[in-house]
């Protein structure tokens, strides 16, 4: 039933595809703004990653280029785009007609511009989607993602920023070295490194072998045990309070659909969630982050923040989730992997006065400066 229901929205797609062509011509021919269009997006329904800011940096920099930006208008970041036009409904037909006569597409996700991520990146494994692609990505590739190698992902420009990730992608992910470029993140241009506060960032990346789940299942798995004992540990918040410390617990937003179930007895514990909450925000005000397997540890280093691993199912993960990591966890920050252990590595984090991996983390990246919008650009215009 699955697989006849994937091939008729497969069927669907190309029908729209199709009529969205001829519309696409059409309006084109008709509207001038509709010509040669820069079709930008991130998942269709959000507007806070490498997406969004370069979206941003087109419409301060480069108005002269019909550059759109594809999100539902009921998300909650629409807001923060109206002040520049140039809007397109996710999933109208509008949205089927550029995606079809687009002159470039934009995404921080495979086929992140189209209404269906997944259907999309099962036809562009034919060359089915027309046009020239480019692979923003929504962090550091820190994993070893089949979903991205060339035979399933094959784009135009795919977007590293650090040496060691863009040889991985080369000889790992078989992706040519004429696509990999080496530019820098999008959203690194707006990265303050200076308004830290005495907050720890907890979080966790999302298990696809738990998204299925129930409420009533997830909380009895390991992964929700292990993170409700580490917010409600009373010596650690009383010692974090003592101290003027206090926790957001931010999962991955696979995971949000359960964050009604995490809670806390201690006030320096908040549970944020996606729709109230900015993930880059969190990151740049946070002194200590405390992931798992997350590439936002990535953005933490960048940033020059202390980092902490909590990885008690690290096999588990790695055999169910994705391969193992492009990179040693242990360049940017210690490993923990048990609660045991991580408590009194959160306690020297904070009354450390330096960090012995700050030139670790500093010569990681290939950029330092607010020019990786720019280079972006600069690649787009190169395969156009």
């Amino acid at each position: 039933m699955k697989k006849i229901i994937k091939l008729g929205k497969a069927a669907f797609y190309l029908l729209m595809l199709i009529t969205g062509f001829l519309y696409g011509k059409l309006l084109a021919a008709i509207n001038p703004d509709y010509r040669d269009v820069w079709l930008i997006s991130e998942r269709g329904t959000d507007a806070r990653d490498n997406g969004y800011w370069f979206f941003r940096y087109m419409q301060k920099s480069h108005k002269e280029k019909n550059s759109y930006y594809v999100i539902d208008k009921s998300s909650e970041d629409f807001k923060k785009l109206e002040q520049y036009g140039h809007i397109i409904q996710y999933k109208s037909f509008l949205h089927h007609a550029m995606l079809a006569v687009a002159a470039i597409r934009i995404s921080t996700h495979d086929m992140g511009y189209t209404p269906d991520m997944v259907i999309y990146h099962w036809l562009n494994r034919f060359h089915l989607i027309p046009g020239k692609k480019v692979l923003l990505q929504h962090g550091i590739m820190g994993a070893d993602i089949e979903w991205y190698h060339r035979e399933q992902c094959p784009v135009d420009l795919f977007i590293t920023s650090a040496r060691q990730e863009y040889e991985s992608i080369i000889r790992i992910f078989n992706q040519p070295a004429s696509v990999v470029r080496l530019t820098g993140l999008c959203r690194y241009d707006h990265l303050t490194l200076d308004k830290c506060k005495k907050q720890i960032l907890i979080m966790p990346t999302w298990r696809q072998y738990l998204v299925g789940l129930t409420e009533a299942e997830f909380t009895k798995t390991d992964y929700y045990k292990n993170y409700m004992a580490l917010l409600n540990d009373d010596e650690l918040t009383a010692w974090l309070k003592s101290h003027g410390y206090s926790i957001v617990f931010y999962p991955h937003i696979e995971m949000q659909k359960f964050i009604h179930s995490f809670h806390s007895n201690s006030q320096v514990v908040r549970i944020a969630c996606f729709g109230s909450d900015d993930v880059q925000q969190l990151l740049i005000e946070s002194e200590l982050l405390i992931t798992d397997f997350s590439s936002v540890f990535f953005d933490a280093a960048y940033m020059g923040h202390k980092i902490l691993y909590y990885q008690f199912d690290k096999k588990l993960y790695e055999g169910n989730h994705y391969k193992k990591c492009l990179f040693d966890y242990g360049t940017f920050g210690p490993v923990c992997i048990t609660k045991e252990e991580l408590m009194p590595r959160i306690r020297e984090s904070i009354l450390a006065t330096d960090d012995s991996y700050h030139q670790a983390k500093h010569d990681f990246f290939s950029f330092h400066d607010q020019g990786n919008c720019q280079r972006v650009y600069n690649e787009i215009i190169r395969i156009l």
